[in-house]
């Protein structure tokens, strides 16, 4: 199974300053409110000084602003893939460890021996939570669907380029 990046993958320390990081996005949107406001009542982490240098110096551009109010984004971008990481989980990996079925324990084990449902059935269903999700979520923020995506995108390309977000 080749899972996408979520929220919950992010190294802890990342976790940890997470309101740093959407307040960059949201300086990256157009909203420096948000950072300034950090820098004012925090000191700038090691990790992110070098960001908050270029762009003090005018060496970080902005980005043109988004449909997503700039400083929701990152926020928003964390609570729908917290979500998909548990239904990925429940659909792949452990489910919970009171069934005794080990690490390696997919929805379709569980529901296989509770016979309530068929696993294949269940497992169509969680495959489609993804998708409600998108599209519910982009119709909340009256958004496209894409424009959703794009913002989970944006918050994986950080996850992965940390701590150069």
């Amino acid at each position: 199974m080749n899972r996408a990046i979520n929220y919950p993958d992010a190294p802890v320390r990342m976790q940890e300053l997470w309101h740093w990081i959407s307040a960059i996005d949201a300086w990256d949107y157009k909203d420096p409110a948000p950072l300034a406001e950090l820098v004012i009542q925090e000191n700038i982490p090691n990790e992110l000084k070098p960001i908050v240098s270029k762009i003090l110096l005018g060496d970080r551009k902005q980005k043109r602003a988004s449909k997503i109010p700039a400083n929701e984004r990152m926020e928003i971008a964390k609570v729908i893939s917290g979500i998909f990481h548990m239904i990925d989980d429940l659909r792949y990996r452990k489910v919970c460890a009171s069934y005794g079925l080990g690490d390696n324990s997919g929805a379709s084990i569980v529901v296989a021996e509770q016979k309530v449902i068929e696993p294949e059935e269940l497992i169509g269903k969680l495959h489609s939570s993804h998708a409600e999700l998108l599209e519910n979520t982009a119709q909340q923020l009256g958004v496209s669907v894409e424009t959703v995506e794009n913002l989970l995108r944006d918050m994986r390309k950080k996850i992965q380029n940390w701590p150069n977000v």
